[in-house]
């Protein structure tokens, strides 16, 4: 018996169910995993989902919502990690050690039924919202490659061999293996300090101009929405909480793994903040939705070719980790999974592939589908629930009425999530009229 054996039957004796906690986590990169990691490796696993595929776009956000997007970038991050210790809070609540209970588990003990499959909804509206933006970023790197060939295809071409490329992700089992979580990583890590590296901070590699025109103040209210809407994406770690919060299950709470989680936010927003101003300095107010096409029109340069292919590798490894969730949510807020001892379906991940291609073909591009992914499902499940569950328990426990200075701070989350959700909503139909 492996490690990974080992550490799942002494959670199933202690009453863990591994099954419904692995099936609805959702990541963009596999973790370090074993069976007791070090804080250094918990750091990594947080760290690492917080710095996903809207990264690519936080240069956009930045030139949406001007320079005020720092303050932005601040808020969001502060506000999630808020709704992080949350969750890590209502995880141990009966004794239990940080990260033993999963989010749906923690929707079910606090408000029945009625909360756990609203955190089975709001997680299906966040791995579809991720799944296709990691099919617009495929997209997008598929265009720039063609391009460099010097060969025209169309960005419907594109998005279909962008689903040919995930196809076999969605279809066959995550990647486990540690080689493809130091690979996965390694390539994010390669990306990101590539594109710092030929921004404002180190100008002349390039022929674009070093400095560009930026501004202090958004664009309009859509721009400050687009803005949220994306960093709340960047930072929803909550997506895949019990994953990673349960690599803090050797720290009781308030020992060291709620520090573990605010260091790694700490450190994910400051590599997003030199990312996001670094790309928006260099190309202004032009900077196209994702970075990487604005990328394509710089003279062609071997290393950036590279870095724009090997990045390839986790986008189509974050489409097959967003898809597992997305089913297994849809199985069990069916029922389908009840008894049948049903696991993966791979009719149900091919139709979820397909609608999911569709709704990237309706978003048109990766700005519009992280726009999408922030206000839809980001929101909810970072936003929205966790205070309401935070509120309810502390209701239980101690009996705190609803109208009190502590409920009120708590529930500041939910209303900046209500209000983006809302803006959204009428600003779609506006644009849609």
């Amino acid at each position: 018996m492996d490690d990974g054996e080992a550490d799942e039957v002494c959670r199933e004796g202690d009453g863990y169910d591994a099954t419904a906690t692995t099936g609805a986590v959702v990541l963009q990169y596999p973790l370090l995993c074993g069976r007791q990691l070090s804080p250094w490796q918990a750091k990594v696993n947080v760290t690492a989902n917080l710095l996903g595929v809207a990264t690519l776009a936080l240069p956009w956000a930045f030139a949406e919502a001007g320079l005020l997007g720092a303050v932005v970038l601040a808020v969001v991050a502060k506000t999630s990690h808020r709704t992080w210790q949350m969750l890590l809070e209502l995880s141990a609540f009966d004794g239990q050690l940080v990260g033993r209970a999963s989010y749906p588990e923690i929707g079910r003990r606090v408000l029945g039924v009625e909360g756990h499959l609203a955190v089975l909804v709001a997680l299906v509206f966040f791995a579809a919202g991720l799944l296709s933006c990691h099919l617009a970023a495929i997209a997008d790197i598929l265009l720039i490659f063609a391009e460099h060939r010097q060969v025209m295809i169309s960005r419907r071409s594109s998005l279909m061999m962008a689903l040919a490329v995930s196809a076999p992700g969605v279809c066959w089992p995550p990647p486990q293996h540690l080689a493809w979580a130091v690979l996965c990583l390694g390539l994010a890590a390669t990306l990101t300090t590539s594109l710092i590296a030929v921004s404002a901070i180190v100008p002349g590699l390039t022929e674009v101009p070093a400095l560009a025109a930026v501004s202090l103040w958004p664009k309009s209210l859509r721009g400050l929405l687009n803005c949220f809407a994306v960093m709340l994406a960047q930072f929803s770690a909550q997506s895949g909480f019990e994953a990673t919060a349960a690599s803090d299950d050797a720290e009781e709470l308030g020992g060291r793994g709620p520090a573990n989680s605010g260091n790694a936010f700490a450190i994910a927003a400051g590599l997003s903040s030199a990312l996001a101003l670094g790309g928006y300095l260099h190309f202004g107010e032009n900077v196209h939705s994702n970075v990487l096409l604005s990328w394509a029109a710089v003279p062609s340069k071997t290393w950036l070719q590279v870095v724009q292919l090997a990045y390839l590798v986790p986008l189509a490894a974050g489409a097959a980790l967003a898809s597992k969730p997305c089913v297994v949510c849809i199985q069990e807020i069916f029922a389908s999974r009840r008894g049948s001892g049903a696991g993966h379906s791979e009719r149900l991940a091919l139709l979820v592939l397909m609608c999911c291609g569709v709704l990237t073909w309706a978003l048109q591009d990766l700005g519009h589908a992280l726009r999408f992914l922030g206000a839809f499902g980001a929101s909810p499940l970072v936003l929205m629930l966790p205070p309401l569950f935070y509120v309810e328990m502390a209701r239980r426990q101690s009996g705190r009425t609803m109208l009190c200075a502590e409920n009120g701070l708590a529930l500041m989350p939910a209303v900046l999530g209500i209000l983006l959700t809302v803006l959204c909503f009428f600003d779609v139909l506006q644009s849609s009229m």
